[in-house]
C-alpha cells in the first residue's frame, strides 16, 4: 500500500517526501549562458562562490546554475505548475525569470554574501519593475514576509543603542 506522501509525490511530480526512494530535486530553469546584472543594492559587496560573483555592484551568475523560479510551485503531471506564477513571457522568458534567478543566488548564499535582507528584497522588486511586472510590490512583499529572514549583511549592521 502506498503512503499518502508517495501518492502526492507521484501526482504532483515533486519531491515533497524525503527519504529512501525520493527523486532528486528537479529545477525549473537552468541558465544557458552567464548572466550579469548591476545594481546600486550590490555596491560595496565583494563575494565569490562556485556559481556566482559580486564585484563593483555587479552580480555574475555562471552558466549551468539551476533554480526553481518563484516559489512555492509544484509540477502537476508534468503539464504545468500549481502555485506562484512566474508571470507572462517577456522577451522569451517569464517576467520573473531574472529577478528570481538573482534572488535565488542571494538567498542560497545569504549567510556568506554581505547583503541585507532589505537590499535583497529591494533588488528583487526593482528587477520585477524593470520588466513591467504588475505584481512587483506584491511579490516583493511576499518575499520580505515569507522568505529567508537572516542575511549576513544584517549581522554586520551596527546595533542601535537602546532608548532610555
Amino acid at each position: 500500500m502506498k503512503t499518502l506522501a508517495s501518492l502526492i509525490r507521484n501526482l504532483l511530480g515533486s519531491d515533497i517526501a524525503t527519504g529512501p526512494g525520493t527523486p532528486p530535486k528537479c529545477w525549473r530553469y537552468r541558465l544557458e549562458q552567464h548572466y550579469s546584472y548591476s545594481s546600486p543594492h550590490l555596491a560595496g559587496i565583494t563575494w565569490a562562490g562556485e556559481w556566482a560573483t559580486i564585484y563593483e555592484g555587479t552580480i555574475t551568475i555562471r552558466r549551468g546554475y539551476a533554480w526553481d523560479g518563484c516559489t512555492p510551485a509544484w509540477p502537476v503531471l508534468g503539464l504545468f505548475y500549481l502555485g506562484t506564477p512566474d508571470g507572462a513571457q517577456h522577451l522569451g522568458k517569464p517576467a520573473t525569470y531574472h529577478a528570481s534567478l538573482v534572488h535565488d543566488v542571494l538567498c542560497q548564499w545569504r549567510l556568506e554574501i554581505p547583503i541585507t535582507r532589505a537590499a535583497s528584497v529591494a533588488l528583487f522588486r526593482d528587477m520585477l519593475r524593470e520588466t513591467g511586472f504588475p505584481l512587483s510590490n506584491v511579490y516583493a512583499g511576499a518575499v520580505a514576509w515569507l522568505g529567508p529572514q537572516r542575511f549576513a549583511g544584517d549581522q554586520l549592521q551596527p546595533s542601535k543603542p537602546a532608548r532610555s
